[in-house]
């Protein structure tokens, strides 16, 4: 028998592969996520002032209490003559500070609608020390020592305008604060008292982590 070689025209050796089962199984490789960080930021701080009492005094008067007044009275005493001399104190709270900053403390007080509430000087704000007195009994022979320097004072003011005090270097903080106002003009002022009708005595406080 003959078969036909590769040089042949036709019928050339072949070989036939039958190929079976199934096929190779594909691998796949699942990278998982990276993990991801939530970083919580502590809450702002909820920071509150408060004048809790106000009151002045009168060296005309000077066992009478005006805790009660609706006007606090500011004045340098009568420019011709003996008296007249007047001086507010008010006692702040500052609470909900605590590890923050304090990066700003402003008392703002109205001035009063009455005559001749306006003057050519607001007055000066001083931070004192002592802050036992009792806004119903404090009076002029009882009054506290003013004895810090001015931390701010005030140009001309008007009736209804409500002014500005920047006490911010006198409050670090949460905790109780006392400061007195005077002048050293014969022009008084007179502001609106907690008691008064206006717009009342208030602390804004700002803080910052």
């Amino acid at each position: 028998m003959r078969y036909n070689s590769r040089e042949a025209a036709t019928g050339k050796p072949e070989v036939v592969l039958a190929v079976g089962g199934s096929a190779p199984a594909t691998t796949t490789t699942t990278t998982p996520p990276a993990p991801t960080t939530t970083t919580t930021l502590p809450p702002a701080a909820t920071a509150a002032g408060a004048v809790v009492a106000d009151a002045s005094v009168a060296n005309d008067l000077p066992t009478t209490n005006f805790g009660s007044n609706a006007l606090l009275a500011v004045d340098a005493g009568f420019a011709t003559k003996p008296g007249g001399l007047e001086r507010t104190f008010l006692r702040v709270s500052v609470t909900g500070v605590g590890t923050s900053h304090v990066s700003g403390a402003h008392l703002k007080l109205q001035v009063a609608t009455v005559t001749n509430a306006g003057s050519v000087s607001g007055g000066s704000i001083h931070a004192i020390t002592s802050c036992t007195w009792s806004e119903s009994t404090v009076n002029w022979n009882t009054q506290p020592a003013i004895d810090g320097p001015a931390l701010a004072t005030l140009g001309a003011v008007t009736a209804g305008q409500v002014v500005d005090f920047d006490v911010t270097s006198a409050i670090p903080g949460d905790g109780t604060y006392c400061f007195a106002i005077d002048t050293a003009s014969t022009d008084g002022v007179d502001y609106n008292s907690r008691e008064g009708a206006g717009q009342h005595p208030a602390l804004a406080i700002q803080v910052t982590p």
